[in-house]
């Protein structure tokens, strides 16, 4: 947000004000573990320091890059290189720029394909704006994303840095024979069978387009765009879960609209000993029509619902915006017991982030797109269950 007003002593303030907030918030992602969401917030950072650049140099300051001794040299160095025709040739054949004209571009925020001003418009000459003039903005609100059924529901995240991935699941159990401290007769073996599921790379996909004008009115706009295509393809990492398992398993339907102590006995139902030894092993994760349901249903007493019956007993509830939703007033749900390693999802190495300027250059639009490359497999279906709520009487 520019000072409302631009005198030199404003303008200096407001402008040490944010390079002082940029610093800090640079100090904090230096502390971070490096990541996708790192990387995300790393670039906002470097776009809403070139803005800032923009906002000073409009305000009739001199930009600090432009008084750096180093950039001044790099801009001399540069225009030998016939700097503006070097930029547009490797834009067409799809090259990196090198030389001076790289040195450049780096040391002034840019990079890729971008052309400094100051090569094309060396005398361009600044005008501030009228005091009368601007628009107080804050940072755009991006779209809320739903977030976590995969953590839920315990499921096991592998990186798979190429090819596919094989994951070999031991489907027999041993048989322990018992015999008598003085009996020689032989104990058999157990055959041991294997199944080994190919996970596969399946592009999950997303993206945005937008006017150069549109990115050059709003701050921070092709940050906050990035920043939501990543979250997109992670909120469809989830939704990926939710199909690959419910594709997996058959339905057991209730029977009739569940009461409060039907509900009870539907998840008390899922502990069977093994991957759930006690309802506190035991995870629902259900739509919002089934989780209304069950805090609208009571006991004789009129003073608990099965919601918090169930919770309270130490039964794990999720409401998750991937749960169809009712047909012929059944809502599907997933039961998990345990938290064992019943299914995997691979993760190819990154969310790859495409900028392209070029497709639509005539019509002054950008392209990003974000690309993840993600497949799911259940590989012990015993650690879940579909079912069927009757939420409707």
């Amino acid at each position: 947000m520019a000072p409302r007003t631009n005198t030199p002593e404003t303008v200096a303030a407001w402008s040490e004000a944010v390079t002082a907030n940029a610093a800090a918030e640079r100090a904090r992602l230096d502390r971070r573990p490096a990541n996708d969401v790192e990387a995300l917030d790393r670039a906002a950072l470097d776009a809403s320091e070139r803005y800032h650049a923009a906002q000073v140099a409009s305000l009739g300051v001199q930009s600090p890059a432009h008084a750096d001794p180093h950039v001044a040299g790099l801009f001399a160095r540069a225009r030998a290189e016939s700097p503006v025709s070097k930029i547009v040739h490797a834009a067409v054949e799809g090259a990196a720029v090198d030389g001076a004209t790289a040195e450049l571009q780096a040391a002034i925020g840019g990079g890729g394909h971008s052309i400094p001003l100051d090569l094309i418009f060396p005398q361009m000459a600044v005008s501030p704006a009228p005091s009368t003039v601007g628009t107080e903005q804050v940072r755009p609100i991006l779209p809320v994303f739903a977030m976590g059924d995969a953590g839920f529901l315990g499921i096991t995240m592998r990186r798979v840095p190429s090819g596919d991935l094989a994951v070999p699941v031991l489907t027999t159990r041993p048989t322990v024979g018992r015999e008598d401290h003085d009996s020689s007769d032989a104990i058999s073996e157990t055959t041991g069978a294997f199944t080994a599921g190919k996970l596969e790379p399946q592009r999950l996909q997303a993206g945005f387009s937008f006017r150069r004008t549109e990115a050059a009115q709003l701050m921070g706009m092709e940050q906050s765009l990035a920043a939501a295509l990543s979250s997109a393809l992670q909120e469809e990492v989830d939704h990926l879960v939710w199909d690959t398992i419910i594709s997996a398993l058959t339905v057991a339907n209730s029977s009739g609209h569940l009461t409060f102590a039907t509900w009870r006995s539907t998840a008390y139902g899922l502990v069977e000993g093994r991957h759930a030894a006690g309802i506190s092993d035991v995870g629902l994760l259900v739509g919002s029509a089934a989780y209304a349901d069950m805090a609208s249903v009571y006991n004789s007493d009129g003073d608990m619902s099965a919601l918090a019956s169930l919770m309270g007993e130490g039964c794990r509830i999720k409401v998750s915006v991937h749960a169809p939703a009712p047909a012929s007033k059944r809502q599907t749900i997933i039961g998990r017991r345990g938290m064992m390693d019943d299914a995997t999802v691979a993760m190819w190495p990154s969310v790859s982030l495409i900028r392209d300027e070029i497709t639509r250059a005539g019509e002054g639009e950008i392209k990003l797109t974000a690309v993840m490359l993600a497949d799911a497999a259940v590989t012990r279906s015993d650690g879940f269950a579909e079912i069927g709520a009757q939420i409707q009487p």
